[in-house]
């Protein structure tokens, strides 16, 4: 082998000019140029031209590809849920295959003033609620709006959004993140990617995507992050499974107007583990009576054929499995826009009130009975969310039920635009699926819905209707563990006689001294009675547990309850601590920021 060393093969007037050419060049930019010289080069010596210019080519080269080892990668994700942090994981993970130095961070764990020193950042986080960063994120997304994180010029950055496109707030604090990056001088490598509810369906490309705006000479592909459990071979690699039924139990009395179901499956063999806190997803198919209307009203034939995903199918086939026709989206509708004959599809989409009105509660029935589309079968299919799984909270602990996992779910119908509407999962396990049928499922790991660590600590809950099914799990998991802290539930319905879920289980956890019970039962009275007016009615106990470190919980509504919920907790502190509400509310955030008070709101 030759010891000829590079300043040996290449004239000491050539290396002058590469030095030249480079000088002035950053990290990124040389990794640009090495790629473009890499070709040019390999082209010249294809046509017996490379002789020292090939080698001062390749010297550039391996320099620029040396280049992204040398930067350092923060991630930094806000999560509420986990789905954000499982997103960030896998991405510090493929950076970490590729070379690049990475620090994986939470955003309460992050000093805004690190952003000084830092000079390459990907910005992973969820949104909650309507447009609301989630707790974990509020501190540094409203610290960006001022003048702390000061100028970041030297930044150079992309942005991961996760959201749920059924909301018309889709992935807003991610987009937040993008554009105040910006405003402060940052340099954006793209525009912010923004993930659906099937992320875990794209995380492989989405991976390779996003870090090749920081390295654009890629790298090798690595497999999704794994479950930290040894699951069997029955689990797919994304970690859906394949369970059977064991029971479908109507909880409601005779006569109520409700229609919840306990719902317990089995996940013998599989593996799989949760927590209590966390969620099961559920893999639903659309009705076929719903299916066959669309496709009479489009025009189409049952059997005519189009490409899912790379998959010939029948058009009937992918409306049934494949694709979300019950909800109807603010990207969905845009597309369809494209489609419209007949209406003014543009009065609804500039009005944001008639937006909302209009999508919620509609499918995609709905929209071609409002207006004409012409659209192909397989332009339909193009336009069409993915059907995305339901998520249910879990309602059992395995430290009580081992292989099952149990879930309470309240069966969606609803009648809008003088028809009858069902939700896609909740009525096709209340009238389709019967015990001993198999569905598929995934657990969905909730680390923003989280016990104490601390089992002497106090919890209060709030969850009224099916809202009642992580604590159902909670309690569970306390009595398991014999933790010593006190349990107050605050329970609401209907009826006293026909909605009083689990009454049974409940009232035993009170004989024995476990459990402190309210409810509200808003129409056993003239005046409607809710929780939260049994919370202001209690402030004084409430205010002493809350002194005593209790962690405060709720599940259920997000639009009317949550918020009447949280209002009544600040109404309890400012009268308790005989402050102001505004302090109160100061106090109450507190309370956030510790993970006193967290939320699984839908």
């Amino acid at each position: 082998m030759s010891s000829q060393t590079n300043n040996d093969i290449v004239p000491q007037v050539l290396w002058g000019k590469a030095n030249e050419l480079v000088k002035d060049l950053n990290r990124d930019q040389i990794l640009w140029l090495g790629g473009y010289l890499s070709g040019v080069g390999l082209a010249s010596s294809a046509n017996g031209n490379g002789s020292a210019n090939g080698h001062v080519v390749e010297a550039v080269a391996n320099a620029s590809q040396a280049a992204p080892a040398d930067f350092k990668l923060t991630v930094l994700y806000g999560t509420h849920s986990g789905n954000s942090k499982i997103v960030a994981e896998a991405l510090s993970a493929e950076a970490n295959e590729r070379g690049v130095e990475t620090e994986l961070v939470s955003m309460p764990d992050f000093k805004i003033k690190k952003l000084k020193s830092t000079t390459h950042l990907l910005v992973v986080v969820s949104t909650h609620g309507k447009g609301e960063p989630p707790v974990a994120a509020e501190e540094i997304h409203r610290l960006l709006e001022g003048k702390r994180a000061g100028k970041l010029d030297h930044l150079k950055y992309a942005v991961v959004g996760l959201g749920d496109s059924s909301y018309l707030d889709f992935c807003q604090t991610g987009i937040d993140f993008h554009e105040r990056l910006k405003a402060l001088g940052g340099e954006a490598l793209g525009e912010p990617t923004l993930l659906d509810v099937d992320f875990k369906d794209n995380l492989a490309e989405v991976k390779k995507a996003t870090l090749d705006l920081f390295h654009p000479a890629g790298g090798s592909a690595v497999a999704q992050v794994e479950a930290s459990t040894e699951v069997s071979a029955n689990v797919s690699p994304n970690g859906i499974y394949e369970a059977e039924v064991l029971d479908i139990i109507q909880l409601n009395g005779r006569g109520s107007d409700k229609e919840t179901y306990h719902v317990e499956i089995s996940l013998e063999d599989s593996g799989l583990t949760y927590k209590p806190g966390d969620a099961l997803e559920i893999f639903a198919h659309n009705e076929e009576p719903l299916v066959d209307s669309i496709i009479e009203k489009f025009g189409y034939s049952k059997d005519e054929i189009v490409v899912v995903d790379g998959v010939e199918k029948t058009v009937r086939e992918a409306l049934i499995f494949n694709r979300e026709i019950t909800v109807i989206t603010l990207p969905v509708l845009k597309k369809l826009a494209a489609f419209v004959q007949e209406g003014d599809i543009n009065k609804i989409l500039d009005n944001r009130d008639e937006l909302e009105g209009f999508l919620e509660g509609s499918d995609l029935l709905d929209l071609t009975n409002t207006f004409k589309l012409s659209v192909t079968a397989q332009d339909l299919i193009n336009s069409l969310r993915k059907l995305p799984p339901r998520a249910y909270s879990i309602a059992s602990a395995q430290s009580e039920v081992d292989e099952e996992v149990h879930l309470t779910i309240g069966a969606v119908r609803y009648s809008k635009h003088d028809r009858d509407h069902n939700g896609a999962c909740s009525v096709m396990l209340a009238d389709r699926v019967e015990v001993g049928e198999k569905i598929f499922v995934r657990v969905s790991n909730n680390d923003g819905f989280r016990l104490p660590e601390d089992t002497s600590k106090p919890i209060i809950m709030v969850g009224p209707g099916t809202g009642i099914a992580p604590f159902r799990s909670f309690l569970q998991e306390r009595e398991a563990s014999d933790a010593e802290g006190k349990n107050w539930l605050f329970f609401g319905d209907q009826h006293f006689e026909t909605d009083f879920l689990y009454q049974a289980e409940l009232l035993k956890y009170r004989s024995k001294g476990q459990l402190k019970i309210d409810v509200a039962f808003s129409r056993d009275q003239e005046e409607k009675i809710y929780v939260q007016h049994r919370i202001k009615e209690k402030a004084q106990e409430l205010y002493q547990w809350i002194n005593e470190g209790a962690y405060i919980y709720i599940c259920g509504d997000r639009k009317r309850m949550a918020v009447d919920v949280k209002q009544a907790f600040v109404e309890v502190i400012s009268e308790q601590a005989g402050i102001s509400l505004e302090d109160a509310e100061t106090k109450f955030s507190a309370l956030r920021q510790e993970g006193r008070f967290q939320e699984d709101v839908y």
